[in-house]
């Protein structure tokens, strides 16, 4: 039941405001056809997170947990960039008012936007942990609920409408106005820098690594530690010099050098205040290292490099 419950909460909160959720509106409030715009989201939920509860069980069942885990933060990742892509939708696009067009017209607009959406990666990740009838069953649910809601107040607004443009405008610390270039931008950039020496159009286009992180909480580690977490090695209490006060147990952390340069992501084994009152033990594990061993200079020693030596 528990599964159950919290994919159906999950599910509906994130479809709140989706754009799935604006479309039913436009098409019920444009075709007054209630009828064949469910009947097309029902075999579209059914179909795209069918497939997406059927890839998670058999992911659960062919990998490692830890590759699991990284999977399913790559998937979510490569997804929040693709959401940046424009959605359109033309006049020519929508279906006639036929309801065998109306039906077919939904169903395959659905199955497109919801591919690679949030809903259908909370699908897939939940069918990694649970039984996936249980998962998809919460799914139906949520999503009918939502969309039913839409179509009905389509139908009770009875005005044509049509969408002409929707787009993420943000994902994480990335957001459109001061971050998103075109590829025509970035190749009059790289064309600056070859030919006349400027780098400042390459460095508005291509941002640090550090910028995706900017957001997590930052652990800032002595210069004679750096290259030793290079290579994978825990960071223990004494070569951490400051942090931020909102790092959580079990929680992610950037592991930043004093210059604000990005060492690796890590999994912290205390909190603040825990990591501020330990004089020894462990504090994080590395799951991302980012720099390149030997950037900084190697101030540690194994048995492996004293029998070399």
């Amino acid at each position: 039941m528990q599964p159950f419950l919290v994919s159906t909460a999950l599910v509906a909160l994130a479809e709140i405001g989706d754009k799935t959720q604006l479309l039913s509106l436009v098409l019920a409030a444009r075709y007054r056809a209630p009828v064949p715009i469910i009947l097309g989201i029902f075999a579209a939920t059914l179909a795209n997170h069918g497939i997406a509860a059927g890839l998670g069980d058999l992911l659960a069942r062919t990998l490692d947990p830890s590759i699991l885990n990284w999977a399913i933060v790559a998937s979510f990742v490569a997804m929040g960039l693709w959401m940046l892509v424009p959605d359109k939708l033309d006049d020519e696009q929508l279906p006639r008012r036929s309801a065998h067009g109306v039906f077919l017209a939904t169903g395959l607009a659905f199955f497109l936007a919801e591919m690679g959406d949030k809903t259908q990666l909370v699908s897939l990740a939940f069918a990694t942990r649970f039984k996936p009838t249980t998962v998809l069953l919460g799914v139906f649910v949520a999503t009918l609920a939502v969309h039913l809601f839409s179509v009905g107040i389509g139908e009770v607004l009875g005005v044509g409408a049509h969408m002409a443009e929707l787009r993420r405008i943000q994902t994480g610390p990335f957001t459109e106005d001061e971050n998103l270039v075109t590829m025509h931008e970035l190749h009059e950039a790289v064309v600056a820098w070859r030919e006349y020496g400027d780098e400042s159009l390459l460095r508005r286009a291509i941002l640090p690594v550090e910028h995706a992180v900017k957001d997590l909480p930052k652990i800032y580690i002595r210069d004679s530690a750096v290259d030793a977490i290079c290579h994978g090695a825990p960071l223990a209490a004494p070569g951490v010099l400051h942090l931020t006060d909102d790092i959580t147990k079990d929680g992610r952390v950037a592991i930043m050098t004093l210059k604000g340069e990005l060492v690796a992501i890590a999994k912290a084994l205390m909190n603040s205040h825990e990591i501020l009152e330990a004089e020894r033990g462990i504090v994080a594990k590395p799951m991302r290292v980012i720099m390149r061993p030997g950037t900084y200079p190697r101030q540690w020693k194994s048995p492996r490099f004293e029998e070399k030596g």
